[in-house]
């Protein structure tokens, strides 16, 4: 049995060998066709589709149906996960307003001896759904119980594909910060988006026909003192991203794949019998 393209416009048709003299060494058994969402069977010998039933023989039959259902395979390609590249350029940690407190770059703060620093994050290649780094906070100086309720760490994506950036939710830091320890923390909010990650603060780029959901993974954050942590002073912001259009074959391939395994069993009940 083999698969070849039909010439006569219909994408494969299906062969068998015959003991037919008239057919020659082979001939074709069904064209199969896959137009939207419709699909046809068709045999040419007899001149109807697979809606009208099936009077082949068995083991014909079932040889037939074999190869649909190796079409299919070789056809089918689940939707692949997208492959993006992104950066947090952009973003930004501001004042906000708080009494006491220096902008001193876009992503910069000065609290008298202390100072936080937002550091962009950056991934290439990353194979979706995946964990990404958002970038970090890093907080350096020597400073005794400063409140720094009220700055505000926005976080603006960039995601190739598509070629578009968009905003995560807002990070609100509150408490208060000394050299040694900290009572500080970062609140994302609200928790807006849905994925396989969970129910979290995101933002969906999309654009040319494609959309993927970038997520903070973790919505409350210690803010570490500068003396404190893994790196030394240094808050980690994780997300994750996910392919929103990667997550189902597409209409065709459900469709070839119904209608070969609901071939294989309506010709295994007529086998049955």
């Amino acid at each position: 049995m083999a698969l070849q393209r039909d010439p006569r416009g219909m994408p494969f048709r299906v062969w068998r060998r015959t003991k037919d003299p008239s057919a020659g060494t082979q001939c074709p058994l069904w064209f199969l066709t896959v137009k939207g969402a419709r699909v046809t069977l068709r045999n040419p010998q007899r001149g109807y589709a697979v809606g009208s039933g099936f009077n082949t023989k068995a083991e014909g039959s079932l040889r037939t149906i074999l190869g649909i259902l190796s079409l299919a395979g070789a056809v089918v390609g689940i939707a692949s996960a997208g492959t993006i590249n992104y950066n947090t350029t952009g973003s930004t940690l501001s004042c906000n307003g708080v009494s006491g407190c220096t902008q001193n770059t876009t992503t910069q703060v000065i609290f008298g001896g202390l100072t936080l620093t937002y550091n962009t994050g950056s991934g290439s290649g990353v194979v979706t759904p995946s964990i990404i780094n958002l970038g970090n906070i890093l907080s350096t100086g020597t400073v005794s119980n400063v409140n720094i309720t009220g700055l505000l760490l926005t976080i603006n994506v960039n995601s190739t594909p598509p070629g578009a950036g968009g905003t995560l939710p807002n990070g609100a830091i509150s408490g208060s910060i000394s050299t040694n320890n900290s009572g500080a923390t970062i609140q994302f909010a609200p928790n807006n988006t849905t994925s396989g990650f969970g129910t979290l603060p995101g933002v969906v780029i999309a654009g040319g026909g494609q959309a993927f959901l970038y997520q903070i993974l973790n919505p409350t954050l210690g803010v570490q003192a500068p003396t404190v942590g893994n790196p030394i002073g240094q808050t980690s912001i994780q997300g994750a991203v996910t392919d929103l259009t990667a997550g189902a074959p597409e209409p065709s391939t459900m469709v070839l794949l119904s209608a070969g395994l609901g071939l294989a069993a309506l010709l295994r009940r007529r086998m049955v019998r």
